[in-house]
């Protein structure tokens, strides 16, 4: 795939669960090969950032619902 025509969305995301908040702004490949799901990014970025685990759907449903929405670039 033509790297041209591979659309991004800018993300931002500011969860809180239980005290512990994430915030942070991410730019989600609309319509190019990804090699993580939102599911599986989700649930990395909470390994890596020692989230709680339902961070993780939070986070996965903010990008689910927000990049196809977003001002792509």
């Amino acid at each position: 795939m033509d790297c041209r025509s591979v659309s991004v969305a800018p993300v931002v995301v500011d969860l809180d669960y239980r005290g512990t908040r994430y915030v942070d702004s991410i730019l989600w490949s609309v319509n190019g090969p990804s090699s993580l799901t939102p599911l599986e990014f989700a649930a990395q970025t909470c390994a890596d950032l020692e989230l709680p685990a339902p961070m993780g759907r939070m986070l996965a449903a903010a990008l689910g619902a927000l990049a196809p929405k977003g001002r792509l670039l």
